[in-house]
Formats: C-alpha cells, sequence, structure tokens
C-alpha cells in the first residue's frame, strides 16, 4: 500500500456525524447497564503500538505473521453519555481485532480529512511501518492514510491486559525556557 484514502459520496459534517453517534448511542445503551459509548480521538502508529505489548510472544508473532492480533493502541479515548454528551477520558483501552473486515462495519463518514504519513516496510512478513522496533526506516516506501472521522457500527474494545500504569507523580517539564 503506498496511499489509502477514505471518501464517501454520503459524507456528512462533522457536528452531523456527532450527533447520530450520540442518538444511536442512545438507542443502544437504552436496556443495558453501562450508559455510553466511546470516542477515540486519537490512533497510535500500528508498529509503535506493539511495543506496548506486555505478552513477549505475541510481539513476535506479529512481526513474523504481519498484523498479529489486530489489537491496537488508541492514544486518546473518551467514554461520552449520550444523554448528556458529557465527556471523560478513559486510560488503558485497546481496540481488538481491527483488520479490513472492520472496515464493513463503517456507519458514517464525516467530512474533515486527517493524513497519517508513514513508511511502509517492504520486508517480506512484516505488516506496519518500516520504523519497527529499532527505529529503522530502510529500505521503507513513503505511505499515507487519508481518512475523515468514521463512525463505526462496531468495535471491541478492552482494558489493559496488565495493571494500570500509575500517573505520575509529578508535572512534565515545562516546554520553554524559564524566565
Amino acid at each position: 500500500m503506498s496511499n489509502l484514502i477514505f471518501s464517501s459520496t454520503e459524507a456528512v459534517s462533522s457536528p452531523e456525524l456527532r450527533k447520530k453517534f450520540l442518538k444511536e448511542c442512545r438507542e443502544e445503551k437504552q436496556s443495558e447497564r453501562d450508559k455510553y459509548c466511546l470516542v477515540v480521538r486519537e490512533m497510535d502508529n500500528p508498529a509503535l503500538s506493539l511495543l506496548h505489548q506486555d505478552d513477549f510472544s505475541e510481539l513476535l508473532a506479529s512481526f513474523g505473521g504481519g498484523a498479529g492480533t489486530g489489537d491496537r493502541l488508541p492514544l486518546v479515548v473518551y467514554r461520552v453519555y449520550p444523554d448528556s454528551g458529557r465527556e471523560e477520558m478513559v486510560r488503558g483501552a485497546r481496540i481488538i481485532g481491527v483488520n479490513t473486515r472492520t472496515l464493513r462495519n463503517i456507519a458514517g463518514i464525516a467530512n474533515d480529512d486527517f493524513v497519517f504519513n508513514h513508511v511502509q516496510s517492504q520486508a517480506n512478513g512484516f505488516a506496519g511501518t518500516a520504523f519497527s522496533a529499532f527505529g529503522s526506516a530502510q529500505l521503507g516506501l513513503p505511505a499515507s492514510i487519508v481518512a475523515p472521522s468514521l463512525l463505526f457500527d462496531e468495535v471491541e474494545i478492552r482494558g489493559e491486559r496488565a495493571e494500570a500504569k500509575r500517573l505520575a507523580l509529578l508535572p512534565p517539564p515545562p516546554m520553554t525556557a524559564a524566565k
């Protein structure tokens, strides 16, 4: 793959897609105990997400056999309560089993495009980016994914496999020099 571009003749604005999301969430969650749905605002680099996996054998299987389990680590996830629209951040989520079949579950697509540029590996049996675990981009092909906000009917999301990481005790250092 060199370029992957998502588009639709039925694309809607971001606010309209959010309304549809909240409506479908309300309808689906009426009878269930959990009264919220999840919004993923930012995804990881697929190859780099493998570095965070606790199970080393799964990491090796991912490199050797292509996409592995299809697990992905979203970077920014919010729990959204459809009745009020209130959002709260969620830590430690994993999206399970993402592959090309997942694209069959697209229920809505917005007209706000985002671009993700990366270097695609040419190595046999290695799916993901050429940055891999060792930071090398040798023999890689430039690739881009252009995708708008997507609404999926169904995606499996689980918590972390291990104990949740503790929050930092101190704030991060300033990004600019102190005055």
